[in-house]
Order: C-alpha cells, then structure tokens, then sequence
C-alpha cells in the first residue's frame, strides 16, 4: 500500500510541475504585449499595496473601477503578494493566474478522488486540465475566471468530503462565497452551483439541518458586501451592455417582424415580442458553445481569449468526453455523471445571456467537469485497448495522436499567435513606454493614442506614483460600449481622437492610422505583424 501511494504522490508531482512549466514558460514573453485589462488589473492592486486606496482614492475597496466599470474585488487582492514579491511587472501580474492553474490541477485531482475513488481517474483528469488549451489560454493571462474557478473546485470538493466530516461544510460555504467576488459569471452559475450540490447530495446532510443554518448565516454575513454593491447602479452598466437584453438589434427585429404584418395582428404581437426573441436568441447564444468550430477549430472569437486554429479542446479530448459521459450515465450509480453533466450545462449558462458567443472568458466554469469527464474517457479507452493483442500497436498510435495534438496547439501558441494576435495583445506597448520615458524630459507635454497604448499601459509600465494619480484620476463621459479614461496624468494626455495639428513641445505616440502622414519621426516600435507600428514623433 505504501508503495502505491508514493507512485501516486509521484505522479502527481510530475503532473503539477508540467502544470507549472506550460504555464510559466516565457509567461512574460507570449502572449506578446499586454492588453489593458491586465494593466488595469496590475496597477490597481500596485495603487492598494502602496497607499491602501485604488488610483481613485477609495479605501479597500469592495468593488474596483476600471474604465468606468465596476469589478469584483478578490482577483485584485490576490494579485497584492506577487506584486510585494516580484515588483509591478507583466510577470508578477501573470503569475497570479499560472499559480491559480497549478492550485485547480491539484483540486481536479482532489475531487476526482471523492467522486471516483480511483486514483487513476483522478491523475488523469488532472492530467487533462494542465494540458488543456482552455485552461492555458486563460493561465497564463490575467483574468478573474481564474480564481473563480479554482474557488468552486474546493469548494466542490470540501462539500463532497463533508458529507462525512460534516466540520467541513462551513470551510466549503466560505469558499463558495468568495467566489461571489471573483467575477461577474459568478452572479449566475454559483447559485445553480449551489442548488446542485444540494439536490445531489442531499442524503448526506439530512440529520445536520442545524449545521445548515449556520453555515448560511455565515454565507449570508459574507455576501452582504456584495448584496449593497448590487444594490447600486454602479453594479449593473456592464451588465446590461454585454446581456443579450441590451441589445439593440434584438428590439429592432422585433419592430421590423411586425411591421411585415403590414396590419395590426395579434400574430405580430403573439410570436414577435420580446419575450419571444430574447429566448430565441438565448437559445441560439447557449448552442454556439457546442459548435465544432467552438470546440476543437477556432474556439472563441476574441483574439484575447483564443490561440489560431484551436478550440477549447483538443480533437481526441472530445472523443473521449463523449465516451466518459456514456460510461458513467451506463453506470448503475449515475450521481457523479449526472453531476458533472448538469456542472457543465449551467457553466455554459452566463455566457448565453451575452451578445459576445461564443465566449470561453464566461464559461471557465466548465472546464473541471469536461477534465473529469474526459478522464473516464480516456481510461475506459486504455483499459479497453490493454484486453487486446493489438495494446502495443494501439497505445503507441493513440500516444502519437494525443503529443501529435498537443504539440500542434504549442506551435500555434508560440509561434502563431504573437504574430497574428499581435496587436490585439498590443504588442509592442512596453518598449513604448520605455521609450517615451527616456525622451519626455525634453518636452513639455506628451500626447497618446488612446486607443493604441491606453492610459493605463503608461500607469503600469512607469509604475506611476498612485498617489499623485489619485489627486488627478478624473475619468471621461462613457462612450457608446459604457466605458471611460482618465484622459490626463501629469504632463501625459490620452485621446482618442488624432490630433488636428502638431505643436512645438509636444511629443507625439500612436499608431500611424492616428497621427498619419506628418512631423519628425524620433522612433518606431515594429510589431510582430508588420502592421500598425507604433510612432513618436515631434513637430517638424
């Protein structure tokens, strides 16, 4: 017994340093660039390391703002230590989420064990999360989805152990409600989370009704932070510029159906109406997640969120999803698979309610019940294939098919992706700014391409004072998507529109598209992609 343990603890180990090496290997090189989010992200949490205050001069927030929009709070905190650590740097901010998918290997591993009771399962299907190209998209960026996911997947796994050790339940509802402010997706699936794991698992909590209670008080203190923020219009502008029933085109087809009546009709009433088409479009939004494309070609539309030519799982990962689910619905016990598939339905649940689908960011959730899914899978295939006289011939063509798949998604990663994504990352934003810091005492104002290097890029990378920047931070009007900037920080000024004449004094960034064809070019910064250089220059 000993023995099997210790090749156990072994294989864990290799599984969560490989979990570690794909997602720290040149972290801070590829994705090349550094969106804005991330900056934003980064700055803040440096603004409450240093001051206590976001750059807006708010006191531990509850609730971050970033251009113009409210954000859950708790990625921003988790993100404080790596930056007391390792400094403000694209580094310390992305390492934040590579350690969080190392932390959801090990969870995966944890909660396959209360689930399957079989250590080869359960290997497996950690096996399966540190390879996969869903969770190494969002791995080694920064997003919030992270930490949401690795939240409900011990709080999963608490919840199954304390169906035994009852002690446990409090530690899983605490859990359970952090992961409330985490991100906003959490608002929608966490709840129906919840219900779940009540209506599976119901028998083991029947004689503990009191212990109930008490940990939902204890939920219920925790959330009240939240239930005020929610209570604000400031918690829902997003909300209703990304949900399918903020848009604008839903309502206008609805006018156009009736109008093509060409008389008032109860028909035009009965089947064009809101209710009608907002489920219509529901509908369609939840289905373009299963689409072939989503899963295994191109997956999310967002270059943010994608690597080219690959989906949210590999080509073999669905083939053996698809045969893990049939083998533990065929089961005379069905719990685990009807757990796992019903985690899965809901988790595509939020990202349906959005104009934005297919949309891998919002549907994180998901990703530890197709691991643990596909982890049946792919045992039930091996052990099929070792009852064979073909075991040999069979497991060296299936290991070449799965390193075949996974050294495919490498190539696109590394080499694909820094060119063709280029500028979405916006790559190139760094060398920028360090540019423009070395040629900025010579001038007595500096104006930027908004759109090209936002404000916050400069706050990140010159690792700005926050607090002067919170007796400035003022942002504009929101535009037309809800968001705002603050257009100027000292002598740096941010705007979206092109200048209409250059000045003496004033050093130029942006892109070409932005300043055209006129002043003295001081430096260019080429990207990957050849297009879109980045320019500063001063009047001739």
């Amino acid at each position: 017994m000993t023995s099997r343990i210790s090749k156990t603890h072994i294989v864990l180990i290799l599984i969560l340093l490989l979990s570690l090496l794909l997602r720290v290997y040149k972290i801070d090189q590829v994705p090349a660039g550094f969106w804005f989010d991330e900056a934003a992200f980064g700055y803040s949490a440096y603004s409450v390391l240093e001051t206590g205050r976001d750059e807006f001069g708010v006191l531990l927030p509850t609730a971050f703002k970033n251009f113009g929009q409210h954000r859950e709070p708790l990625y921003f905190y988790w993100l404080v230590p790596f930056i007391k650590i390792l400094g403000l740097s694209v580094l310390s901010i992305r390492l934040g989420s590579a350690i969080l998918g190392v932390l959801t290997t090990l969870t995966i591993y944890l909660l396959g064990r209360r689930l399957f009771g079989q250590r080869s399962v359960s290997l497996l299907a950690a096996f399966l999360y540190a390879i996969s190209p869903f969770a190494l998209q969002f791995g080694r960026m920064q997003h919030e989805n992270n930490l949401l996911v690795f939240l409900i997947t011990i709080a999963s796994y608490f919840f199954l152990l304390a169906r035994k050790q009852h002690r446990y339940l409090l530690l899983s509802g605490i859990l359970f409600s952090l992961a409330f402010y985490t991100y906003v997706a959490a608002r929608v699936f966490i709840p129906l989370f919840i219900l779940l794991h009540l209506s599976m698992w119901w028998d083991g909590f029947r004689n503990y009704k009191r212990g109930l209670v008490k940990v939902s008080v204890v939920m219920f203190i925790l959330l009240i932070p939240l239930m005020q923020f929610l209570s604000t219009p400031n918690a829902w502008p997003r909300v209703k510029e990304v949900s399918v029933i903020g848009d604008i085109g839903v309502l206008l087809n609805i006018s156009e159906e009736r109008q093509e009546h060409n008389v008032v009709s109860a028909n035009g009433r009965v089947f064009h109406n809101k209710g009608v088409d907002f489920a219509r479009v529901f509908l369609k939004n939840y289905l373009d997640h299963f689409s072939a494309d989503f899963l295994i070609f191109n997956g999310d539309p967002n270059k943010l969120y994608s690597t080219p030519n690959i989906g949210i799982m590999y080509v073999w990962e669905l083939i053996a999803f698809f045969i893990g689910m049939h083998m533990l619905l065929s089961r005379r016990d069905k719990k685990a698979g009807v757990y796992l598939l019903i985690w899965m339905l809901i988790g595509f649940l939020p990202a349906a309610m959005t104009k934005f689908v297919p949309s891998s960011s919002r549907s994180l959730q998901v990703i530890p019940a197709i691991s643990l899914i596909s982890a049946v899978g792919l045992y039930t295939v091996w052990k099929r294939i070792q009852k064979t006289k073909y075991r040999l011939s069979l497991t060296i063509i299936g290991a070449v098919l799965i390193m075949g798949n996974f050294i495919y998604y490498l190539d696109n990663y590394y080499i694909h992706l820094p060119v063709r994504y280029a500028y979405a990352w916006r790559s190139g934003s760094q060398e920028v700014v360090d540019r423009v810091s070395e040629l900025e005492s010579s001038f007595e104002k500096v104006v930027v391409d908004q759109e090209g290097i936002s404000y916050i890029n400069f706050l990140f990378f010159l690792k700005y004072p926050p607090e002067l920047v919170q007796k400035e931070a003022v942002l504009t009007s929101p535009d037309e998507f809800g968001f705002s900037y603050i257009p100027k920080i000292g002598k740096y000024y941010f705007e979206k529109n092109p200048p209409q004449y250059l000045e003496e004094g004033v050093l130029y960034v942006g892109r070409k598209s932005w300043i055209g064809d006129r002043g003295e070019i001081i430096d260019r910064v080429d990207r990957a992609d050849a297009d879109n250089a980045y320019y500063i220059l001063q009047k001739e």
